[in-house]
């Protein structure tokens, strides 16, 4: 039943592309649906020694200053670090890093 004026969002979160088109053509024109592919959870066991240290101090909030100085190194090593960080784990930000391993 339809209500007038009411808005509904649906959202399918699916890594099955086939599964993603044969939903798309299955709705209404005027159904916005977003369907986004699962990212896969990240295979945190392949991360060096450092670079769970890292971010375990990242997930902290911690700055490349605060990690350097607990860690014996310098901002830029860390600099470094988190960047092979965010290679190893497809991100490119602090955040992104939180929101892939389930930290606010």
């Amino acid at each position: 039943m339809a209500v007038a004026g009411a808005v509904f969002r649906i959202t399918i979160e699916t890594d099955d592309p086939a599964l993603a088109a044969a939903i798309r053509a299955r709705l209404p024109e005027a159904a916005k649906v977003g369907l986004r592919r699962l990212r896969r959870a990240p295979d945190l066991d392949r991360l060096t020694a450092r670079q769970r240290e890292v971010l375990d101090l990242l997930l902290e909030r911690r700055s490349n200053k605060e990690i350097g100085r607990l860690l014996g190194l310098s901002p830029f090593t860390v600099r470094n670090h988190v960047s092979d960080l965010f290679a190893a784990l497809g991100v490119s930000s602090r955040e992104a890093v939180r929101a892939l391993v389930g930290k606010p």
